[in-house]
């Protein structure tokens, strides 16, 4: 049985990334390795992730986003709580241990 390897074409969100990595400052056109690769991706995912403001999502890091999504949930998860205790086990802090009543 033979196999596709090449399948870049029909992922468009692997020739997304691949773009933006193309184009990113620092990107050689060759690597000396696996690991320089490795270690390059390691690095600019880390940026990407931690240091890049993403105009998409207010100008802040993805890090950050997550952040602020997991503090919401949690003001909203202690709201419910306090205004409906008794559908709440005694499990807390972590939005875990709603009661589901059958």
């Amino acid at each position: 049985m033979r196999h596709n390897i090449y399948i870049g074409y029909e992922n468009k969100d692997s020739e997304s990334l691949f773009k933006t990595l193309k184009y990113s400052a620092g990107y050689p056109r060759v690597f000396n390795s696996t690991e320089d690769a490795h270690e390059w991706i390691y690095n600019f995912v880390n940026w990407q992730n931690n240091e890049h403001r993403h105009s998409g999502i207010k100008f802040v890091t993805p890090m950050q986003h997550d952040k602020e999504l997991l503090e919401k949930r949690k003001r909203t998860y202690e709201k419910a709580r306090k205004s409906n205790p008794e559908r709440w086990s005694k499990i807390s802090g972590t939005g875990i241990g709603l009661k589901i009543f059958i």
